[in-house]
Order: structure tokens, then C-alpha cells, then sequence
């Protein structure tokens, strides 16, 4: 099956967003990141473009290590996710040889985009079986596991050593605050529900636990989804009056920014937006959520007007005035 001109529906394989991704924006530097580390050989060609899901094993790879999100996490994937986790409960990922077990087994741990596990992170706790990546031969996806282990590490800040657990040899994780004594039959688990009341009771609980996840219900299907839900986790701690900064990678724009607005056309999140102002000057505004930090903005910008990726800590990951441009002598008004 070959994906069409729009986005593939979701099922057993992760969904594509085409006009995101980095190789329909440019071509001067040819992004090959999906193609690099899936182990099916989806990815016809380097660049992504051309798609065989009939192959795939919906390991979840190019959803997590995407530098635009232009795919996302199959439903399948998700749903199960979703249906294994509660509010305040350590919720255990394991890659699938793990003999240990976990509430979510995948077939790799590096297929899970940071933000997912900063979301339930921040509903309560999370906890990652590494023993088997020390085994792992596959150096490309241990790179992207630290990667986005940095990313969410550096995201939650202070809050990582209570919310995330690395656990090594069999250890069991550490209770979440009101999990113990949680009674097994109050679960809401896939597996168990099938095999109690079949289909219907499992629909019923997939509704239960839509309704328990900490994020509006009528967030999009599509690989920005968990920054969606970052920005309305980050926009409820402000309102309990938590004032809690998280840090994210966005743009540097410096002094040789002209405001020519090459960077807000080719944003694939369209996430810079340039504000024109009554005197002529120029303001540059991001939207953190939005921005995935994929770098096109600075490596295509004519004047050198970025320096690249900065880790900046945000009050919140709705819009940001970045810089303002004064005008120039010849520029319109």
C-alpha cells in the first residue's frame, strides 16, 4: 500500500502528515532520518517520501525521532497507552524482550517521542526498563533514546528525579502517589477486558480512560498531539498558580535578522508568525508548542539571522514575542 497526497488514515502503522515533513519544504539539505532508522524498509526512498505500510511493524521509530512530527504514533499504539494509564499511577514501558514485563511493551523504547512520556510523566509517574538496551546492537536507536531522554529530562527540569524511573535487574518501580492499594479490578486494562466481557465492556473502558487523561478530548490525531497536550498541562499548572518554567530547544534570532520572513514560509509547524507594527518595525513571534526545533528556520535563513537551537526555559508554550526587527532604510512600510 503507497501512501497517497494526503495524510493516511490510522491504524496498525503510524499516520503521515506529508506537508511537515522537511524534504517537501527544501531540498538543499535531504532529511533521511525515517528511512535511516526504520528496520523494515518502509521508506522506499531515503527521503521518506514514498511509503510501503504493508511492511510495517509499528515500532513507532519515525513517530519519536521525526524532527518535524510529521508522523504520529499509530492508534493501536496509543490506545493501549491509554487505556493502561490512571492519574497518579507509575506507568511501566518496557522494550518487548524485557523479562520483567511493563504496562506498555514496545518493540523499542526509542519509539516513544519524549513528549508522550512527559505528558504522563507530569500525570503522575513513569517508569523506563533499560536493561535491554545495554544488550542492544542497534547503536542509531540507542542514540535517539538518550536523545529524547535529554529532551524530556531538560523539559521537566527539577520535577525529573520524582516523575521518571530508570530501572535496571527486575527492580520494581516506586508507587506513584494513590496507586497503592489500587484494587486490580479497578484497572482499565485491554487485555483484561477482552478477555472478561469482550468487545462492548472494552469500548466502555476506552471511553473511562479517554475521560481520566489530564488533556482536552478534541486534541487532533497527528504527531504534534502530545506537544498539544505539553501546552494544556503547562496552561493548567500556571492557572493553579504553580509559575513552573519548562525548558524547550527554539530559534536564536540575532542582529542580522531583517525580518524578510523566509523563516515563517517555510516552517512546516508554522510556528513563527512575523507582526508588522504601525512605525515599521518588524516582531518575531514563536509558538513553542508548535516548534519541534528541526533547525530548517536556521539553516536556510539568507542573512545568518538564527544561531541555530538554544534550550530556553518558558513560562508557557502558547505564542512568544522573540525579537523585534527595527526597520530599515528601503524596507516597505
Amino acid at each position: 500500500m503507497k501512501a497517497g497526497p494526503a495524510a493516511l488514515l490510522m491504524g496498525e502503522h503510524p499516520s503521515f502528515t506529508p506537508e511537515r515533513c522537511i524534504n517537501r519544504k527544501q531540498r538543499r539539505v535531504v532529511c533521511t532520518r525515517c528511512s535511516d532508522l526504520c528496520p523494515v524498509g518502509v521508506f522506499s526512498l531515503k527521503s521518506g517520501e514514498k511509503l510501503s505500510w504493508d511492511r510495517c511493524v509499528d515500532c513507532g521509530l519515525c513517530a519519536a525521532n521525526c524532527p518535524t512530527r510529521c508522523f504520529s504514533l499509530s492508534k493501536s499504539a496509543r490506545e493501549l497507552i491509554e487505556e493502561e494509564s490512571a492519574p497518579g499511577k507509575t506507568l511501566v514501558f518496557a522494550c518487548r524482550t524485557d523479562e520483567n514485563g511493563a504496562d506498555v511493551p514496545v518493540r523499542c523504547l526509542a519509539g516513544l517521542p519524549w513528549e508522550l512520556l512527559a505528558v504522563y510523566a507530569m500525570n503522575g509517574r513513569i517508569a523506563l526498563r533499560t536493561e535491554a538496551c545495554e544488550t542492544c546492537e542497534k547503536t542509531a536507536w540507542k542514540s535517539c533514546l538518550e536523545q529524547n531522554l535529554d529532551a524530556l529530562r531538560a523539559f521537566l527540569g527539577e520535577q525529573y528525579a520524582e516523575r521518571v524511573q530508570i530501572l535496571q535487574g527486575g527492580e520494581a518501580p516506586e508507587a506513584a502517589d494513590g496507586e497503592a492499594g489500587q484494587a486490580e479490578e479497578e484497572r482499565f486494562t485491554r487485555r483484561g477486558l477482552f478477555a472478561r466481557a469482550g468487545q462492548t465492556a472494552a469500548r466502555t473502558a476506552l471511553r473511562a480512560a479517554a475521560e481520566r487523561l489530564p488533556f482536552p478530548q478534541e486534541t487532533e490525531e497527528d504527531g504534534m498531539r502530545y506537544r498539544r497536550m505539553l501546552a494544556a498541562l503547562m496552561k493548567k499548572e500556571n492557572a493553579e498558580g504553580a509559575e513552573r518554567r519548562r525548558t524547550v530547544s527554539l530559534p536564536q534570532f540575532n542582529t542580522r535578522c531583517t525580518g524578510c520572513g523566509i523563516c515563517e514560509k517555510l516552517c512546516p509547524q508554522e510556528a513563527i508568525r512575523i507582526v508588522p507594527e504601525e512605525d515599521g518595525n518588524r516582531l518575531i513571534c514563536l509558538t513553542p508548542w508548535k516548534c519541534t526545533a528541526c533547525g530548517l528556520c536556521a539553516r536556510l535563513c539568507f542573512a545568518g539571522g538564527l544561531s541555530g537551537m538554544h534550550p530556553v526555559a518558558v513560562p508557557r508554550m502558547t505564542e512568544l514575542a522573540l525579537v523585534r526587527v527595527k526597520r530599515r532604510e528601503g524596507d516597505n512600510a
